[in-house]
């Protein structure tokens, strides 16, 4: 197999692309090695095993797992109507479903957070009725 030759611009870019690529990877293992040279190994490994420390990552975990397959379970048929059928407001439906993607994840927390809150009859409703 052989290699294409390159343009001298296509070498200038790739050059740049693996220069930025390196600097990258070096700021991650920096912040991260940072983190084990900032604190001692005990206190570290303390962290970590620590009960709130736990909680959280099996809460994530859960969370996780719930929210992927409610994502599935919602968003394949809704995938299948979207492509195989014609309905009038079709395009408003298609845009309804691109706004979680396409706003900040900072406005759909606040949006969250309204929506969870005590000001908003459904949001009460369901600290009530399901959060306990």
């Amino acid at each position: 197999m052989e290699k294409a030759k390159l343009g001298k611009g296509e070498g200038i870019f790739n050059s740049v692309a693996v220069t930025a690529l390196a600097i990258y990877v070096v700021f991650i293992v920096v912040i991260i090695g940072s983190v084990v040279v900032y604190t001692s190994p005990k206190l570290l490994l303390k962290g970590i095993i620590a009960p709130t420390t736990l909680f959280s990552i099996k809460l994530s975990l859960w969370t996780s797992v719930l929210t992927t397959i409610l994502a599935i379970l919602m968003s394949i048929p809704a995938g299948y109507v979207l492509s195989r059928y014609n309905f009038k407001g079709k395009a408003v439906v298609d845009v309804i479903l691109d706004l979680p993607i396409s706003l900040p994840p900072l406005i759909m927390g606040m949006c969250l957070l309204v929506f969870f809150s005590d000001r908003n009859p459904l949001g009460s409703w369901i600290q009530e009725h399901i959060i306990t």
